[in-house]
């Protein structure tokens, strides 16, 4: 398919023969330039370094160096290898993955950016050690065969996800974010140079909202904001309105950039209409509109599981993918994306407890509308869940509480054989906001440390290559997260607003009503009219497909078939997105068998 050679044209390979003590290494030259590819091998010493870096401190570190004018970045990572060694991850900045060999050492040096923004995957094979930016290139060169990783594909199934570093093939890794990687004959270490933790907490000047929104427009600005053919993704939120905003305010003439809106208009909860009109009633740029109400959650499947070298947990992937498809096919060439915000500023739900353990109540009741407005929970039923701090509530509680039977409905049942959930890292296995000591620092780390994040990242980060797209994602900057988190709770969640530095730093450049906005669009009924309508879903997930019967339960099938049969769009989220993962993990595995990859694992 055409998808599949464009996917092979935007990467980077490095691969070791540890046998022989040699690396070898490409880069695509047209990569090169959008998103700072890199590939060279000294003709002197054999010393190889791969990767790209965007080489936001590349001037800083050419004269710490003494690396000379050149623009390229190879010359530099080389310097900084021979002088820094393991440590070199920690003298980058902007996203990163890089890939070392030393010949004199024999050591493979591995390292990803903080936040995991630009992917990388590991594969082995005998001795020969295979790193890439898509996974699909790091297996080819190990010349690993297909052979599907059981905890991945149950977690996938389950519709969980439990590692930051497995995939969907056995042999085949991701490096966790903010990590190196050493691997030579004697030792082989993985370890974190960067940690959520480590930010001390700070209480910043009276200028916190206008150093915020310098960070976000910096980032917005390394990010492309300044490119030629440049598209905005714009749904009408803080985070894709915050970029439009920023964007406009850089540029002399806005009018040459373009937003994408997906819109649902014939959906009468669709509340992002408002916003996004205001927004185009602001910024003087052409403004395009992409109908997404009816399109198929299935719809060009194939070409992102060949883009993503397996399955993605993102059930709404194929409608936002259009927003790239659609950029690709108007000669579009950057496309900059408001993915992150929420995780990057967080919501600042977890003041809500510490104005609780202080005994706030008034102030904790001001709080809860705006957690209220985002969850659509009732303020009271909000307010009712921190009463737990209250010793008395605790004791009444006790005297009324009554046993329910819990049924989770549309939860898949593993076939026989099948690995359980790994157990969490934490002793404690109840989510942070379950825990009565919780923080909003708890709150905020959690939800930026979760293991979905890079996967995440690298389905937006691939899908986007795959169309030949350079992505941009201004909020998932280091510099911003590391203020973000060292910010009191009460710059993110005060008078009842969510997110609330965010909001500030923006108040200037877009409408009130975006600024003010507390709402969010709720798209479940969108993607369940759409599995339903789609003409793939149960050929995908056959109940008498004997593949997928290794994986998911053929009864737990059947009987949800028959719910979608009696009740059709009326089937819960939660069926509907079981069948959807379902069905994509048939797919992926018919379209290996097809390629004459061997899909069982078994017998």
């Amino acid at each position: 398919m055409p998808g599949h050679q464009m996917t092979a044209s935007l990467e980077w390979t490095f691969s070791v023969n540890r046998r022989e003590g040699k690396a070898v290494c490409h880069h695509s030259s047209s990569l090169a330039e959008a998103t700072g590819a890199f590939s060279h091998i000294d003709p002197n010493t054999g010393l190889c370094v791969a990767g790209m870096w965007r080489a936001d401190n590349a001037e800083d570190l050419r004269a710490k160096l003494d690396t000379g004018e050149s623009s390229e970045t190879a010359p530099i990572i080389k310097a900084a290898w021979n002088k820094w060694g393991l440590q070199l991850a920690t003298h980058l900045r902007g996203p990163f993955a890089i890939a070392v060999f030393d010949p004199k050492t024999h050591q493979t040096y591995l390292a990803r950016d903080a936040l995991g923004v630009e992917p990388l995957f590991l594969a082995r094979e005998a001795s020969t050690i295979s790193a890439a930016s898509c996974p699909r290139a790091a297996r080819r060169g190990a010349q690993l065969s297909s052979i599907p990783d059981l905890q991945m594909v149950a977690d996938f199934v389950r519709g969980e996800i439990t590692s930051n570093s497995g995939t969907f093939h056995q042999g085949l890794t991701r490096l966790p974010p903010g990590h190196w990687m050493v691997i030579c004959p004697d030792e082989e270490r993985c370890e974190r140079y960067w940690s959520l933790e480590a930010i001390a907490p700070t209480e910043p000047s009276s200028d916190a909202v206008s150093h915020f929104r310098e960070l976000l427009a910096k980032e917005t600005r390394l990010s492309g904001g300044l490119d030629d053919e440049l598209a905005v993704l714009l749904s009408g939120g803080l985070d894709s309105s915050a970029v439009a905003a920023l964007v406009a305010n850089m540029r002399k003439r806005a009018q040459d950039i373009t937003t994408l809106s997906l819109t649902y208009e014939g959906n009468p909860d669709w509340v992002d209409r408002p916003h996004i009109d205001a927004m185009r009633q602001t910024l003087a740029m052409e403004h395009r509109s992409l109908p997404s109400g009816a399109r198929d959650p299935f719809a060009d499947m194939d070409d992102l599981l060949t883009a993503l070298d397996g399955p993605c947990f993102g059930y709404g992937v194929s409608v936002s993918t259009s927003l790239f498809e659609y950029a690709k096919g108007h000669n579009l060439k950057t496309v900059l994306h408001g993915h992150g915000g929420d995780e990057i500023v967080s919501y600042g739900i977890g003041r809500l407890n510490e104005l609780a353990a202080a005994g706030q109540w008034l102030t904790l009741w001001r709080e809860t509308a705006g957690a209220s407005a985002l969850t659509l929970q009732p303020r009271w039923k909000m307010f009712e869940r921190y009463l737990v701090h209250r010793s008395e509530w605790r004791w009444l509680k006790s005297k009324i509480k009554r046993e329910k039977s819990a049924v989770q409905e549309g939860t898949d049942i593993p076939a026989a054989g099948m690995p359980p959930p790994c157990p969490p890292e934490d002793d404690d296995p109840r989510p942070i906001q379950a825990r009565p000591e919780h923080t909003e620092r708890d709150v905020h780390i959690a939800a930026l440390s979760n293991p979905l994040q890079p996967h995440a990242l690298e389905t937006i980060m691939l899908t986007g290559r795959f169309h030949g797209l350079k992505i941009g994602m201004p909020f998932m900057s280091r510099d911003l997260a590391e203020f973000s988190v060292s910010l009191p709770s009460h710059w993110k969640l005060r008078n009842g607003f969510t997110r609330y530095i965010l909001r500030e730093a923006i108040r200037p450049l877009v409408p009130a009503s975006v600024a003010n906005r507390r709402d969010k669009n709720d798209f479940s009924q969108d993607f369940v009219n759409g599995f339903c309508a789609s003409s793939f879903a149960r050929k995908w997930a056959d109940p008498d497909n004997p593949v997928l019967t290794q994986y998911v339960s053929r009864q737990w099938l059947t009987e949800n078939w028959a719910k979608v049969e009696r009740e059709g769009a009326n089937i819960s989220i939660a069926t509907a997105r079981g069948l959807w993962r379902a069905a994509v993990l048939g797919r992926w595995l018919a379209m290996d068998r097809d390629a004459g990859i061997l899909a069982e694992t078994q017998g």
